[in-house]
């Protein structure tokens, strides 16, 4: 029985994942579309599009009162996106470079972000209104970001994309991510209790994992002229994260 639950919830992670693939693409292409510079896609379209699985995660996790399984999957893609993920790509790479918007003090002010949270949880509970605080301080810093970027325009894009192929991926994209995430939420639960671990446990190390496959596939898949593209969306996709997943995980 056991065997049966691990094997379904590497599918519905398999198809979570795919689901944000597919809507990621979307996002992606009205980009492109709209003649967005190539540091913008990176660090913010593609960052959000990524953080979709654990966003989605959060939100099932939180729904189903099991905030526990959201923590640790946000601790467990902590690790491995400023750890594994900006590691091996730097080793792939042999060096990143940090252009554009990204300056000394862009990369500061982004570290204080990130140690925002650390702060929320200093008393060792997450209230409704540490939630609220997180995804305003997301939403301002996205704001920040956009402005301070450069609005330099990439040359239009040739590939034609049928709208109502482009508003389908993304429906297709959205529904599997809602019900995938709800699915591997279930499942991750029961699985904790016949292995009688907390859910933090689960999410801190089978889905923080496995979340982030998407990132290490496209490291895979980059190459060096996406570095500057790669990097940013890794660090700000973080961001994303803790701001997302820490208000969803919010208890009154």
């Amino acid at each position: 029985m056991l065997l049966l639950d691990l094997l379904l919830l590497f599918l519905f992670l398999a198809i979570l994942i795919k689901s944000a693939d597919v809507l990621q693409d979307a996002f992606v292409t009205i980009a492109h579309k709209l003649r967005l510079n190539l540091f913008l896609i990176g660090f913010a379209v593609l960052s959000f599009a990524s953080s979709l699985p654990e966003i989605s995660v959060a939100a099932s996790a939180s729904l189903d009162n099991v905030p526990g399984l959201s923590i640790g999957n946000l601790l467990g893609a902590t690790i491995v996106l400023l750890t594994l993920v900006i590691g091996l790509n730097a080793i792939r790479h042999r060096e990143l470079p940090f252009k554009g918007g990204y300056s000394f003090g862009f990369l500061t002010m982004s570290m204080a972000v990130i140690g925002t949270m650390v702060l929320t949880l200093a008393d060792q509970h997450l209230s409704r209104l540490d939630g609220i605080v997180l995804i305003s301080l997301y939403v301002f810093s996205t704001f920040l970001i956009v402005q301070r970027v450069s609005r330099k325009k990439e040359r239009k894009s040739r590939k034609k994309i049928h709208p109502f192929k482009l508003l389908l991926s993304a429906v297709i994209g959205t529904a599997g991510l809602i019900i995938a995430s709800q699915l591997l939420v279930d499942k991750a639960v029961v699985i904790a209790s016949q292995l009688g671990v907390p859910n933090a446990l689960i999410g801190l190390g089978m889905l923080g994992l496995g979340t982030n496959l998407p990132e290490i596939t496209m490291l895979v898949r980059s190459n060096s002229a996406e570095k500057e593209k790669t990097c940013s969306r890794q660090l700000y996709r973080e961001r994303v994260n803790e701001r997302a997943d820490d208000g969803f995980a919010g208890n009154p």
